[in-house]
């Protein structure tokens, strides 16, 4: 993808830091809810995962400032 390796060293360890804390956020969050029978942001573990590729996605394709 030439968006991404157009980026700056730095921004590409940020940007794999902050989707790693985004996955394990909201896989932490999801499983917390669900053990304490709360209710989730989305229906199933596939939504999940499918939103946390859409913004992992969108963080990977910001530009860097």
């Amino acid at each position: 993808m030439r968006e991404v390796a157009a980026l700056p060293e730095v921004v590409i360890r940020e940007r794999i830091a902050m989707g790693s804390l985004l996955v394990l956020h909201m896989c932490a969050d999801r499983e917390e809810a669900l053990q304490h029978g709360l209710p989730t942001l989305r229906e199933s573990w596939q939504d999940t995962g499918r939103s946390l590729v859409d913004a992992i996605t969108q963080l990977w394709l910001g530009p860097a400032n």
